[in-house]
């Protein structure tokens, strides 16, 4: 048998790489991407290898290249077709007639899973059939072999465990598998990449760490994944290019994604930004960073947090900046792209976006670039087409605005963890808003923060409103990751603006002077959030007691915000008030998270239009809004309404209150207007936050809510704890009053029942107060369960599988069963007489049978079947819907019907599906 006549890569038109070309692919493009790696990550892995640095390379692509060794086996070549022309096919007519008996052995072999893998798998082969090999060829020690196998045997995200192992094992003992016709091919790869990346028998690794694995692990990743993409590595069709061209080729493909060697370099100023520095971020710009860091910014809004951050991470090793949600990340990266344009090259890699819903934003920045400098179109294109690639593709690049689910995503038990991880600890990471991660959240940061510091890989952390003991436990989380000693009350921190700075050196604490602080006096009111019925020029409506607020108001000043709990609430109100406002002559906007990618696009525009710094003076304007309005969007309002919370976010919002100096603002003293907590006789054990469900806590409910573990007693006894604190102030002095309110309402010793609070609020107060700890502690026990092993410095004689096997072992187990079902479910349509996106509910059935059901991928194909199959013959005859070109589940359609009203669709039917999941 030749290297030609065997499958790696098979395309539906029939065309196929042999396994010696994709393995000579993945080896170049492994010895050129490890090349192209910062100075600190390449270090690291020589120190891990105990290698040089040619040799390390080298050794890198060697493992890569022998990452599908074991597709050189009648396992894979002989795979049958699953409802199409596959491996096994191909293979037939090339080869001629196979032996379909052995063929049937190996299917009935192949479902004997383990924990749901097949134990013919060529990965999971991988890991019995090459350490042998590279023993028998190269003369490393077998322990080495296996550690070093273990990190390709991963490429498919799926680490090897003892048991999985024991049984590919057994199926290469069994006589009736013998693949001796393979072996020859299989001796011949390892030697030939062993030749042609140089490599001699001094040149061998004697130890290897775990984070070494880890590490490489994500190299190969990623370099399988570029191969594998025909645009880039055309399929040869048997042939194989010489190594030489090859690496050729696989410099013009990183050249392509302009991946390049990170070095470091000076920091820009902050005037050579743009920027007349402000007294924090001039303690930033004359910090030593140039040791490992964990950098603490503790500021107030509106202080420049996010371009100090910037500004101390571009060093030129490249940085993720890790933002809290979607809105607010797009805003960031907005920011953050109009920053490195001042100072980045044009041959670099072009800021990427990392979220689920980013493509809209970075063709709508692409678009706005190109008009800019239409002579480097093709530039700019080529390095947008990286983040375009995939969400992990995007971590690559080496400046990163991300979602902070894209972060924690690199330590769960997942074998893509390696992947994100590689990536995330080759740059610094920015982290902002760190104190409105919830209790589930803040675990997973912690074993995150822990790793960065086993890696030695810099941090910074920014919030406004952070309780000392929450930072304390963050910093120190780096610390012991790093090896540094670092107390559990290290830092109380103080009402003025701080840095906090932590190396292998010193703890050093910076203070702003408050002279170089400006105060700002916010007055405080309460309202009880009571529905009444109230005349509306002429009209009588059933109003709560933040809509009467907000109409009261917005009498009074120019720019009003009401900023709900819930997006229903909040569209509710705003559906309910719009005719209302518009007839006094005062506009009204509908903002919040759920909107589809290209309408947020269209109002967050809006928005920025009437409450950012260039608004136009004296306009009025209502802005019904959720949470996303307080998430580091740079907002201004006259005025804010909103609901009891955690004194942490409230201070945020206050943050949005006279943001900007207006000389022309009618409204001199920042106010805010905060509802109380509701007791209702309906439900006499339910106490409302403002209708948020993440705030309702009945006292005789359990701890936990659909199966996971509920933090609703820890935030609902905060959230009471801040209500009793704030009912009694009359102003806060901000930022100076921020952090005794913050560290007050943080002290969980502090349970004595406010002597300002109703004695109706007694039995929640102390039923909330129980649970608090309990809450906490299910959630770091859970998150223990989910989470990646910290420990990869550790080194053993013997190798354990089950330590990497950690990575894939729960997932596994959880794993539903991969087999067709039929799904029966709800879908209808709605019509309603309107003319605004912000009015129609999101929540169809439709969407959640996609949702729940079936794979995202899968979610648009759902949508098209039942559109195309079921609803069209039902609107040929109606009024308005015969008129629908094209609807999408989910989104709304606007059309106009015959009587020439428009109308609003949206759609939902009863039907049955059959899907293999």
């Amino acid at each position: 048998m030749k290297h030609s006549q065997t499958i790696a890569k098979l395309n539906d038109k029939g065309e196929f790489n042999s396994v010696i070309a994709h393995c000579f692919d993945v080896a170049a493009l492994a010895e050129q991407l490890t090349q192209r790696q910062s100075d600190r990550v390449q270090d690291r892995l020589c120190e891990g290898l105990a290698l040089d640095h040619k040799s390390m390379v080298a050794w890198v692509a060697l493992i890569a290249g022998l990452h599908d060794l074991c597709k050189l086996s009648w396992a894979f070549q002989l795979m049958p077709s699953f409802g199409r022309p596959g491996i096994g096919d191909k293979y037939e007519e090339i080869n001629g007639d196979i032996d379909t008996a052995l063929q049937q052995r190996i299917v009935t072999f192949r479902k004997r899973k383990e924990k749901q893998v097949s134990p013919v798998q060529h990965a999971i082969l991988l890991a019995v059939v090459l350490p042998p090999l590279l023993v028998e060829i190269t003369g490393i020690e077998e322990d080495t072999a296996i550690k070093l196998v273990a990190s390709a045997a991963g490429h498919h995200a799926l680490f090897v465990t003892k048991d999985i192992f024991r049984t590919a094992k057994s199926y290469l003992a069994h006589g009736k598998y013998q693949e001796s016709e393979f072996n020859a091919l299989q001796r011949d790869l390892v030697k030939q990449l062993w030749s042609h990346l140089g490599l001699c028998s001094t040149a061998l690794p004697s130890k290897v760490e775990f984070g070494c694995v880890h590490q490489i692990s994500g190299l190969i990743q990623q370099s399988d994944h570029i191969g594998s993409r025909e645009k880039q590595m055309p399929l040869q069709n048997g042939l194989c290019r010489p190594f030489a061209e090859t690496r050729e080729k696989a410099i013009d493909i990183l050249n392509f994604y302009k991946y390049s060697t990170p070095k470091v370099t000076e920091r820009p100023t902050f005037e050579q930004l743009g920027f007349k520095p402000r007294a924090m971020q001039e303690i930033i710009a004359g910090l030593d960073l140039s040791r490992p860091f964990a950098l603490f910014v503790k500021a107030g809004t509106g202080n420049g947090k996010t371009a100090a951050a910037v500004q101390a991470a571009l060093n030129g090793e490249g940085f993720v900046f890790g933002a809290n949600n979607q809105s607010t990340a797009n805003s960031i990266y907005r920011s953050v792209k109009d920053i490195l344009h001042k100072v980045q090259a044009t041959d670099e890699q072009a800021l990427a976006l990392a979220h689920s819903n980013r493509q809209s934003v970075i063709e709508d920045v692409l678009e706005e670039l190109v008009e800019d400098d239409p002579s480097h179109a093709a530039e700019l294109r080529s390095t947008f087409e990286l983040q375009s690639e995939g969400l992990m593709d995007a971590l690559t690049s080496k400046h990163v605005v991300a979602t902070i689910d894209q972060v924690l995503m690199s330590v769960f038990n997942d074998g893509r963890a390696a992947f994100r991880l590689h990536w995330l600890t080759n740059k610094i990471n920015i982290l902002d808003e760190v104190h409105s991660l919830d209790g589930r959240l803040e675990a997973l940061l912690l074993v995150f923060l822990k790793i960065l510091g086993r890696f030695k890989t810099p941090v910074i952390l920014l919030s406004a409103t952070i309780s000392s003991r929450r930072m304390n436990k963050l910093l120190k989380a780096w610390a012991d990751g790093a090896g540094i000693d670092y107390r559990e009350n290290e830092v109380a921190l103080q009402s003025d603006d701080q840095v906090i700075l932590v190396n292998e050196k010193d703890v050093c604490v910076h203070t702003v002077d408050k002279n170089k602080t400006p105060e700002k006096v916010v007055k405080v009111n309460h309202f009880d959030d009571v529905i009444l019925p109230q005349d509306t020029d002429g009209s009588v409506l059933e109003l709560t007691g933040a809509e009467q607020m907000i109409l009261s108001r917005s009498k009074e000043v120019d720019r009003v915000v009401w900023m709900g709990a819930t997006a229903n609430e909040v569209r509710a109100s705003y559906q309910k008030l719009k005719p209302v406002l518009e007839k006094r002559g005062i506009k009204a906007i509908c903002f919040h998270a759920q909107f589809n990618p290209l309408d947020r696009i269209d109002v967050t525009k809006c928005v920025f239009d009437a409450f950012g710094q260039n608004a136009p003076e004296n306009s009025k304007v209502v802005l019904f809004t959720t949470n996303v309005f307080r998430e580091s969007l740079n907002l201004d309002c006259d005025e804010l309404i909103t609901y009891s919370g955690l004194i942490p976010e409230i201070i945020q919002a206050i943050g949005r209150v006279h943001r900007f100096n207006r000389p022309n603002r009618r409204c001199k003293t920042p106010q805010i207007h905060i509802a109380r907590p509701c007791l209702t006789q309906t439900t006499p054990q339910r106490l409302s936050f403002g209708n948020a469900d993440y705030f309702i806590q009945c006292y005789k409910q359990t701890a936990s809510r659909n199966g996971r573990p509920s933090d609703f007693g820890f935030r609902a006894f905060s959230a009471l704890k801040a209500y009793a604190i704030l009912s009694d102030l009359k102003e806060l002095r901000l930022p100076f009053d921020a952090q005794h309110l913050v560290d007050r309402c943080d002290d969980l010793s502090d349970i004595t029942f406010p002597s300002n609070l109703p004695v109706t609020y007694r039995p929640y107060w102390e039923a909330f107060q129980a649970r608090q700890q309990d809450a906490i502690k299910l959630e770091g026990d859970t998150i223990a369960k989910q989470v990646i092993p910290t420990d990869f410095s550790i080194h053993q004689t013997e190798f354990d599988f089950d330590f990497l096997g950690r990575f894939t072992t729960d997932k596994l187990e959880k794993k539903p069963k991969h087999k067709t079902r039929f799904i029966s479910g709800t879908i209808s349509f709605f019509v309603q007489e309107g003319e605004d996106a912000s009015m129609v509910k999101r929540n169809s059935n439709l969407s959640l049978i996609a949702k729940h059901t079936v794979s995202v991928s899968n979610k648009e194909w759902i949508a098209g079947f039942v559109q195309s199959q079921l609803v069209p013959d039902e609107w040929k005859e109606h009024k308005v819907l015969k008129n629908v070109a094209r609807i999408v589940a989910g989104v709304p359609s606007f059309v106009q019907g015959d009587n020439g009203k428009v109308y609003q669709i949206y759609y939902s039917r009863e039907c049955g599906l059959e899907i293999t999941s």
